[in-house]
């Protein structure tokens, strides 16, 4: 199903909405939600609206930099485990 502007804000407001108690949304930058009612119906929960920052190149680099540290982590989490030391 494509998702547009308007099948978004149906849902925002008739499955998300009624359930979401006062707090942070936050939504990547996707076309269809921005615009609209989409804050309005957000804010009618209590809820304030953030964007995450746009899409960058540096933000992939130090994802799989992450990534490299999390692998790292659980090989030594696996190597030291027979030892009861993890």
């Amino acid at each position: 199903m494509l998702v547009t502007g308007i099948v978004f804000e149906t849902w925002l407001e008739t499955c998300l909405v009624p359930v979401l108690e006062p707090g942070q949304v936050i939504l990547d930058n996707a076309t269809f939600h921005h615009g609209g009612r989409i804050e309005a119906l957000i804010e009618s929960a209590g809820c304030r609206l953030l964007y995450l920052p746009p899409y960058s190149q540096t933000s992939i680099g130090l994802r799989s930099v992450g990534l490299g540290l999390k692998v790292g982590f659980a090989r030594v989490y696996l190597a030291l485990a027979p030892f009861g030391k993890p």
